[in-house]
């Protein structure tokens, strides 16, 4: 049997409790219902007081009211050795997905597959790492779209998370994503294959202020502020002696440190070396104009869809990410937004969403809300994402998160009689 959703409502908890308690007792008498219309009825009807799963026990709350979903495509670095597995077999929609950006990386010259990783062994996949373009997987690894009949939604995506926005926001095709993802990978294999400069990258749990005046008495190399992340939250990056003599040095001020395993100098002057040969690759994008609000971390505010041309694509590789300064004004923008859903492979970016969100907007009572976690079942997490937004009063198609293989075949619940049985 696979997981399943289960929805009921009553007039109090107790009500709801003592349905799902008739309703299990019923499931243990006749557990071939499984595989036929009593799942399908529950999906169709449903009305968001609370639900219960078998595995986990009784969950009983009381909705809320709707608002609107920010969706933060994660960046660079979050990737881990089978993410997304369960997934591939399980919702022929997330296959078709990876499928359709394989075509398009046979079509620009890769000889890998997006899809192999999520089935490959973890020895295997350490293997395939040293021949392919780095960060290639993070950007393309959740092709999907929001429906348009979601509930009102805003999009904010983390340096090369931003790709995966644009998708999300309808503004570029996918086609054209997955050619901006495979570009900047190949960009970023150039200079990891040469000789002639190591980049490095540092995280610090530091201010821009504090961290700035470290840059400015660097005697190796050269260094620059990456990304602002939070207001104590800034990633550095550079030349590999000078983020060496910044860690050393911050470390004996009493800061966090943690060295990036990149060798790459993303959103630094490194970038420069491989400016043309990235410009290049990408060719023509052509934006199309979308409803949904897209909120760049290149320049820190709300951008029209028309602003995203391939210029705009290069900058999201050389210059600072502003995330604090671009979540700011979108929460300031967008006071509908009630939930934040990071959509990526790992819940990355949880600390800094939640720390922004409490510093600007702490009487909104933002919930954060990851779709995938490193080591959790896909399936798992999903779901329960899938629960916690409907628990949050968002409208969701429970047939497609039960039935995803006949979600789309037009059929009409079958009334059920034997429910006493």
């Amino acid at each position: 049997m696979t997981r399943s959703l289960f929805v009921l409502s009553g007039h109090d908890k107790r009500a709801v409790i003592q349905r799902a308690k008739d309703l299990e007792a019923y499931l243990v008498r006749n557990p071939p219902v499984f595989d036929c219309n009593l799942l399908e009825n529950l999906a169709y009807n449903w009305t968001k007081a609370g639900l219960f799963t078998l595995e986990a026990g009784y969950l009983c709350f009381r909705s809320q009211g709707t608002g609107a979903i920010l969706f933060q495509p994660t960046g660079t670095g979050a990737q881990w050795h089978g993410m997304g597995r369960a997934l591939l077999k399980s919702y022929p929609v997330f296959r078709r997905a990876l499928e359709a950006v394989d075509k398009y990386l046979v079509r620009f010259g890769a000889n890998f597959s997006i899809k192999d990783p999520l089935q490959r062994s973890l020895q295997e996949h350490l293997i395939s790492c040293l021949h392919e373009p780095a960060g290639m997987y993070s950007s393309t690894a959740w092709p999907g779209r929001p429906p348009l009949f979601m509930a009102y939604y805003t999009l904010c995506g983390h340096s090369s998370g931003e790709i995966a926005a644009a998708y999300a926001a309808r503004i570029l095709t996918l086609e054209e994503c997955v050619r901006i993802a495979y570009a900047r990978g190949l960009a970023a294999k150039t200079l990891s294959d040469s000789t002639k400069i190591r980049g490095a990258m540092l995280a610090v749990g530091a201010s821009v202020e504090e961290v700035q005046s470290c840059i400015h008495s660097l005697r190796n190399g050269r260094a620059v502020i990456a990304c602002v992340n939070r207001r104590l939250s800034v990633t550095l990056s550079g030349d590999e002696k000078a983020i060496a003599e910044l860690q050393s040095t911050l470390d004996e001020r009493g800061f966090l440190t943690r060295r990036l395993k990149v060798d790459v100098a993303y959103h630094s002057h490194h970038m420069q070396l491989v400016l043309q040969q990235y410009r290049s690759l990408i060719g023509e994008i052509s934006p199309q104009t979308s409803h949904v609000p897209f909120y760049s971390a290149v320049h820190g505010r709300a951008m029209l869809a028309d602003e995203l041309h391939v210029d705009y694509w290069v900058d999201n590789l050389i210059l600072r990410v502003e995330f604090v300064q671009a979540l700011k004004g979108l929460l300031i923008d967008n006071t509908k937004v009630t939930t934040l859903v990071e959509i990526g492979p790992h819940c990355a970016l949880q600390t800094p969403l939640n720390d922004i969100t409490r510093q600007q907007v702490p009487s909104r009572n933002i919930e954060y809300l990851p779709n995938l976690k490193r080591k959790v079942d896909a399936m798992e997490a999903l779901q329960q994402l899938a629960i916690s937004l409907l628990l949050r009063g968002f409208p969701l198609n429970l047939e497609s998160i039960n039935f995803p293989v006949m979600a789309h075949t037009k059929r009409r619940p079958v009334l059920l009689t034997n429910l006493r049985k």
